[in-house]
């Protein structure tokens, strides 16, 4: 698997060996009959106290956060969508006075036969209107905020697709780790296009940072408690990066070791909304997989710990489907009956065919729809 360890982005243990990639660990744990556990910083989440809620203020902690990662890395690089967690991501460093070296925001259209630039049409198959409708005006401000920050737009359909040209079959999924839709594969590169490289070159420090991601929380045994699942941190990490490049790092801004005061408050602040507002409690009782109840969870907390984000601003909904999701409709429409599409095909039969099903996750009408998530805690808060 092409990823470079880094034990605060997690990993998986199957027995006694550590495995970066949660497909390798899945198809390890089906062959030794071991069940792969995920670690994700299990000291930092185990050491703190859960049930006190730091006084600091909520925005403060991200402008903390923010001076940590600017004064740890030489160059940084924030992946920007213009959506709640990236955009509180920018303001945060542009309020604790730190400079951000590039912004990178990564898009489809160029295989994207049509975009409806419409508020109201929210389905994930349009996805390219964020850019026209959030992003762009997000780079703007980005713009008159900090003229002299780099800003880069990359489209990577047409990389996916040259991608699985250079394949003959399964063996993309080493850079999947999880996610098995198309555009995966290429999406996070960060030393793909020849300016990213020239940067690297230079052997400066370099972050590429990534707003991930918003408390999960949960009601368990009548308790409130907090958890995280890898297939979050998981759909950021992946893709084709050249390892030589050491002085490198994918960084999390909110989920992370280095400030966990930052989930602590947070989860705290949603705690006291659903207090509040006891009637909606059933949207996060545990268990929950529930796609509707998981959306409005979303944007019930987006409001909360991102409390100057402005719920007006276009988003879609979030895709149903790690492995046939909406983002990728281009590839589907255009490219079903194409060898390239029989190169993806071959890797889902064989994720398929080598991981036990009891790791693997199928819809209503039986059709693989990616790994079952697996869980770090749960951490109660009363």
């Amino acid at each position: 698997m092409l990823i470079r360890p880094n034990n605060k982005l997690g990993y998986y243990t199957v027995g006694r060996q550590r495995v970066e990639s949660k497909i390798e660990a899945c198809i390890l744990g089906t062959q030794t009959n071991q069940h792969p556990l995920w670690h994700f910083n299990d000291q930092a989440w185990n050491s703190i106290n859960w049930k006190h809620e730091p006084e600091i203020n909520l925005l403060e902690l991200y402008k903390i956060r923010a001076r940590q990662i600017r004064e740890q890395y030489d160059y940084v690089i924030v992946n920007y969508s213009g959506g709640s967690d990236s955009q509180t991501l920018v303001e945060s460093f542009f309020n604790a006075g730190c400079f951000i070296d590039e912004i990178v925001t990564v898009w489809n259209r160029d295989n994207t036969a049509k975009v409806i630039t419409n508020p109201n049409v929210t389905v994930p198959q349009n996805i390219e209107a964020e850019f026209e409708l959030t992003t762009r005006p997000g780079l703007n401000w980005i713009k008159n905020q900090s003229p002299n920050t780099k800003i880069t737009y990359l489209d990577v359909s047409n990389a996916t697709i040259d991608c699985y040209k250079s394949f003959d079959g399964e063996e993309w999924i080493t850079n999947a780790n999880e996610y098995l839709h198309p555009q995966f594969i290429t999406r996070w590169s960060a030393t793909r296009e020849k300016h990213q490289k020239l940067t690297l070159d230079r052997g400066l420090k370099t972050a590429v940072v990534f707003g991930v991601d918003k408390p999960k929380l949960t009601i368990k045994d009548g308790k409130y408690c907090v958890y995280f699942v890898d297939t979050i941190p998981n759909s950021f990490i992946g893709a084709f990066n050249d390892l030589s490049y050491t002085n490198l790092e994918t960084v999390f801004f909110y989920w992370t070791p280095d400030l966990p005061e930052i989930v602590v408050k947070q989860a705290h602040l949603v705690k006291k909304w659903f207090d509040a507002n006891s009637a909606l409690k059933p949207v996060i009782q545990w268990p929950n997989h529930d796609y509707s109840k998981r959306t409005t969870y979303e944007i019930i907390t987006r409001s909360i710990v991102y409390p100057n984000w402005d719920l007006g601003k276009f988003q879609c909904n979030k895709p149903s489907s790690t492995v046939t999701c909406e983002w990728d409709q281009w590839f589907f429409d255009h490219y079903k009956d194409s060898l390239v599409y029989e190169c993806w095909c071959k890797g889902i039969s064989y994720v398929e065919n080598n991981i036990d099903k009891k790791y693997l996750r199928y819809t209503f009408d039986n059709k693989f729809d990616g790994l079952v998530g697996m869980i770090n805690g749960h951490f109660y808060l009363e």
